[in-house]
C-alpha cells in the first residue's frame, strides 16, 4: 500500500517537474531555436525515462531532474521564477 501512494506522488513529481522544465524552457530570454532545443531535450530525456519502475532511480531521476531546473533557471536569469 505504502508503495502504491509512494508511487503516486512520485507520477506527480515527475509530471510537477515535466511542467517546471517546459515552462523554463519556453521563457521569452532565449532565442526561438534554443527555446526549441531546450524543449526537445526535455521531451527526449523524458521520454527515454519513460518505462523506469524502480522506486530508487525514480527519486533519483527527480533529484536530478530538480537540480537541471535549478541550473536552467539560473542560466536563463528567471528571476521570478519560484523553486
Amino acid at each position: 500500500m505504502a508503495s502504491e501512494l509512494t508511487r503516486f506522488i512520485y507520477r506527480a513529481k515527475v509530471i510537477e517537474l515535466y511542467r517546471d522544465l517546459l515552462r523554463a524552457a519556453s521563457s521569452r530570454t532565449v532565442s526561438k531555436d534554443t527555446r526549441q532545443a531546450l524543449v526537445e531535450q526535455i521531451k527526449t530525456e523524458f521520454t527515454v525515462h519513460r518505462n523506469v519502475d524502480d522506486l530508487r532511480r525514480i527519486q533519483f531521476l527527480v533529484a536530478d531532474g530538480k537540480r537541471r531546473r535549478d541550473q536552467l533557471v539560473e542560466m536563463l536569469g528567471l528571476a521570478y521564477y519560484k523553486k
